[in-house]
């Protein structure tokens, strides 16, 4: 008989729980570490990726680093992948994200001034529709790579051989009852379910958005999302120009005539080619692709955390 080797306790690993929705009081999954501590204590929500669930490891580094700061974990699942109806930005999705972190205050001693929100993907895109619908509660918020505007991304959809991508485009219509186009009550749910719409001058919330210049060639979404994200929430004198949008997403250069982007050590072997701030808002593009950065991630954790 062999013997079985014991695995070693990890006692901060995240837990599955259950939060209920306060408004169709759906029963929904969540992974949480809520640190025992009495002190008032950061939280980071994490948001998972378009076709992804709450179990997933959007950062595990940046987890590991939050709890050794004895900081609040919480990942909610908002209604699984964004091909239903009751996913992809509704409403509904959007409570169970409140809700959570209303189970972690009610369960947990949380700074309210310190919460802070991370997505990558769709979960990008469902973060600068939380920092739009809901900045108050944010005390910072990092959209990876994300989608702004569901209309154009399922037109970039449609235009793509890869299988994986073109798929997205079914997924957006079964969310939002049709294609673009096909009806007026379509058009107004991909319209609501879409940050562009809702992002404006003056966000009262920090807003980081991070891209990587290869994505929409190499991935699946095209750096213009997030561009125009930025440019929806900047004051007009900021505002990237269209025609320079347009070669950055299509040629993956920087032109020329824009100002040199500042080093930043935190991206490494991926460096910024290109940043602008406005007001609270700021965007990066970086010398990769479809991804989101974890040691750039945990170092404006930090440096926010620290200004506070």
């Amino acid at each position: 008989m062999s013997a079985t080797t014991a695995q070693p306790e990890i006692p901060w690993v995240t837990s599955d729980i259950e939060i209920t929705s306060s408004i169709d009081h759906n029963v929904q999954p969540a992974r949480a570490y809520l640190a025992p501590d009495s002190a008032k204590r950061p939280m980071i929500v994490f948001l998972h990726a378009w076709s992804a669930t709450y179990q997933q490891r959007l950062a595990p580094d940046v987890e590991q680093w939050a709890h050794d700061q004895h900081w609040h974990i919480m990942a909610p699942d908002f209604r699984g992948p964004s091909w239903n109806a009751s996913s992809c930005a509704s409403d509904l999705a959007i409570q169970d994200v409140l809700d959570a972190v209303a189970y972690a205050r009610q369960h947990a001693a949380v700074d309210d001034s310190r919460i802070y929100l991370v997505g990558c993907s769709g979960g990008g895109h469902f973060a600068m529709m939380m920092a739009a619908r809901h900045p108050l509660l944010w005390a910072g918020v990092s959209a990876w790579v994300g989608i702004s505007d569901l209309a154009k991304w399922h037109a970039h959809c449609c235009q793509s051989d890869v299988e994986y991508i073109a798929n997205y485009a079914k997924h957006i219509a079964s969310a939002c009852g049709g294609k673009p186009g096909s009806s007026p009550a379509v058009d107004a749910q991909l319209a609501r379910r879409s940050p562009i719409t809702w992002l404006k001058p003056g966000l009262p919330c920090i807003l980081d958005i991070n891209a990587g210049i290869h994505d929409g060639h190499t991935g699946s979404v095209p750096i213009s999302h997030s561009l125009e994200a930025f440019n929806a929430v900047a004051d007009p004198a900021d505002r990237i120009a269209p025609a320079d949008i347009a070669i950055m997403t299509s040629e993956r250069r920087i032109p020329d005539h824009l100002q040199a982007a500042p080093e930043d050590p935190a991206y490494g072997a991926k460096p910024v080619l290109f940043r602008r701030s406005s007001g609270r808002a700021r965007v990066t593009i970086f010398a990769g692709g479809h991804e989101l950065l974890q040691k750039p991630l945990r170092c404006w954790l930090e440096k926010l955390n620290d200004q506070r």
